[in-house]
């Protein structure tokens, strides 16, 4: 179970005893929002590992192979097309933001 997981049992177990069902002052609140935070860095983190400037770059050049074949007209073509290269359109032009201004994007 993770870290997470819990806490927010923690939390259900506090709110349950001591503000009898309610969500009034609860210590592991805190204690929560810290995780996410770090949770959410660490996603990051291992995208920006992930998605480097080539990897990128080459994932843009396939991107754009794959639309100039296959348009895409509809939601359904989206996914279609994001299921046939193995990344989703939000993730590459995300990748795009984070390199932005560097030489190969």
């Amino acid at each position: 179970m993770s870290r997470l997981a819990e806490l927010r049992i923690l939390a259900t177990r506090y709110n349950d005893l001591q503000n009898e069902g309610a969500e009034g002052y609860n210590p592991y609140d805190a204690q929560i929002e810290a995780e996410m935070h770090r949770l959410m860095a660490e996603k990051e983190d291992d995208f920006a590992i992930e998605w480097t400037v080539d990897v990128t770059a080459d994932r843009r050049i396939v991107w754009n192979n794959q639309v100039a074949a296959f348009p895409i007209k509809s939601s359904t073509a989206l996914k279609a097309t994001e299921d046939i290269v193995g990344f989703t359109m939000k993730a590459l032009k995300k990748a795009v933001a984070l390199h932005e201004g560097t030489e190969d994007n």
